[in-house]
């Protein structure tokens, strides 16, 4: 019930006024105040979808990558236990007494050439780690005084650190292009670049890629001796823009 602050009278508890004197009765007397009425219950907004699916794909793409990096790893980690004992059967099955052809005259056909030996190089490395690898490119770069240049690319860190994945990378890849040359001898190479997914990159010169081919195939270098020649002669270097 309210009383009037006034009259001190008993009125409805509805009332607005006193019945008695017609004194205004304080809000507070008056049913429920606003500050009664309960909040209404806070809607709790739900995460689009696309956020999961953005944390599904980022999580499949690092999970693939790790995998990718192991099986890498776990080629170069074999080739190097057969330390000693002979050439990789990619090399060793390759014809080291290919004729030399006479030079192409136009930047054309050794471009088409380029392509080829590159197509090879691709082959060759796929089939040496025995297609666990997808995605190994060889790609040509812009030619320089009748000369091309090759460029290949791994999606693994295979460079990324010094040791010895490294140099089983480097050993391997300039050593198949070297054969890859041998076959294609009319479209000279001036430098092979290696180059892996965190960007790191190294150089050779085209003659280094074909003597060490020759010198691997023909017993004059172990794998041990090859590591350690890659390793004073390969460059670190930045790509060159105008590959393709």
């Amino acid at each position: 019930m309210a009383f009037c602050a006034q009259c001190g009278v008993q009125n409805d508890p509805l009332s607005r006024f006193c019945q008695a004197c017609g004194t205004a009765l304080p809000a507070t007397n008056v049913g429920m105040s606003p500050s009664a009425v309960p909040p209404p219950p806070a809607v709790v907004k739900k995460q689009g979808d696309n956020t999961l699916k953005i944390v599904g794909i980022v999580v499949t793409v690092l999970v693939g990558l790790c995998v990718l990096f192991a099986i890498f790893l776990g080629a170069m980690i074999e080739f190097a236990k057969n330390d000693g004992k002979g050439t990789p059967k990619t090399l060793a099955n390759s014809d080291s007494k290919t004729a030399i052809a006479p030079a192409l005259t136009s930047a054309e056909d050794r471009a088409r050439e380029g392509r080829l030996m590159c197509a090879e190089v691709q082959q060759q490395l796929t089939a040496f780690l025995k297609n666990s690898v997808k995605g190994i490119e060889c790609q040509l770069t812009g030619e320089t005084n009748g000369m091309i240049g090759l460029v290949v690319g791994y999606p693994a860190p295979a460079l990324a650190k010094d040791g010895m994945l490294r140099r089983n990378t480097l050993l391997v890849t300039f050593s198949l292009v070297g054969s890859a040359m041998s076959k294609h001898s009319n479209a000279p190479v001036s430098d092979v670049f290696v180059i892996d997914s965190s960007r790191t990159s190294f150089k050779v010169s085209g003659t280094f890629a074909r003597q060490l081919y020759k010198k691997m195939v023909n017993g004059q270098l172990s794998e041990k001796d090859g590591r350690e020649e890659v390793a004073k002669f390969a460059q670190r270097v930045k790509i060159p823009q105008n590959s393709h």
